[in-house]
């Protein structure tokens, strides 16, 4: 973290780890606005519940003199289809800070149909879109953050952390 703010490409990762099926986080090179995106394949397996499907896992260390607590975490997302309609659209993730309880995160908007809705256009037109998560607290030292599978089709470019309340800095690839 430098001046309250961290960009993470999601090839960028510590450690990843498999599911019980074998599905695993990919690097797909030259994909996505940053260089590179990370996918589960295969993509033909079941939904996983939240904290059960494959993992990676990116250290944050926010040094002395840089505010620790609640920073917004934005997620990037490549172009995606949702395929799961079991209990209405979602392209869901789990989320896991510093060992804490997995949340369940869904990546999409309300309203968001493949191939039917302004959002699903404006995902194409814009080679993506961004996911705000919300607060997430991070300590002095290193911090850990791991993201679970668990709908196929997700398609991560990078996290962007940033300190307080603040929006990160507006443009078309992130900070």
């Amino acid at each position: 973290v430098l001046n309250g703010e961290v960009s993470v490409g999601a090839d960028v990762y510590a450690a990843k780890g498999a599911s019980a099926d074998g599905t695993e986080w990919t690097v797909l090179e030259n994909y996505g606005k940053t260089g590179a995106s990370i996918k589960m394949l295969p993509v033909y397996t079941d939904d996983y519940a939240s904290g059960e499907g494959p993992w990676v896992e990116y250290k944050v260390y926010v040094p002395a003199g840089e505010p620790s607590g609640n920073y917004r975490l934005t997620a990037f997302f490549g172009q995606s289809n949702n395929i799961s309609f079991d209990e209405g659209n979602h392209l869901n993730v789990g989320l896991q800070v510093n060992g804490s309880t997995v949340a369940t995160k869904n990546c999409l908007d309300n309203g968001y149909v493949a191939g039917d809705s302004w959002q699903w256009n404006n995902n194409i037109f814009n080679a993506g879109h961004t996911m705000n998560f919300g607060s997430v607290s991070l300590n002095a030292g290193e911090n850990t953050i791991r993201i679970y599978g668990m709908d196929q089709n997700v398609l991560l470019q990078k996290l962007v952390l940033v300190s307080g309340d603040k929006d990160p800095k507006a443009s078309f690839a992130g900070p």
